[in-house]
């Protein structure tokens, strides 16, 4: 069992959203995204940003309120260091999260959205995407 405000992994966000449909999905900048579902919980994707790191969302494939009413059936995340032939400065680490959220569309027909986010800092730094879910007051 989750507790309040706990970080949790990927597994536990999967848990929670097969059971649970999205009620709201609020995006604040680039660097915070809140689900909320209809079990009264709001499961937050951030990264608290220190002083020489930078996590943000690089890009989204579509608008997130698709997934409002819907069930998420399967969650997956992929991390990668690779460039994808970005110009980077050589001094600079970077990490890749990608999140793709399965849901049944039209049609009982699968569909997904996917979440890139770029993590980047001087090396010393964590450039992980975290996860925290609360109970919604």
């Amino acid at each position: 069992m989750i507790r309040d405000s706990e970080l949790f992994t990927v597994d536990d966000l999967k848990n929670i959203l097969k059971d649970f449909k999205i009620t709201n999905v609020t995006i604040y900048g680039d660097f915070e995204i809140v689900f909320e579902t209809e079990n009264n919980k709001k499961i937050t994707m951030f990264h608290e940003n220190k002083c020489c790191e930078n996590v943000y969302i690089y890009s989204k494939t579509d608008n997130l309120d698709i997934l409002i009413g819907k069930t998420i059936f399967d969650v997956t995340e992929e991390v990668s260091n690779d460039t994808f032939d970005i110009d980077v400065e050589d001094d600079i680490s970077f990490t890749w999260t990608f999140y793709k959220f399965f849901y049944k569309g039209l049609d009982n027909k699968t569909e997904e959205i996917e979440i890139i986010w770029l993590g980047t800092s001087n090396g010393y730094y964590d450039e992980g995407v975290e996860l925290r879910c609360k109970e919604k007051k």
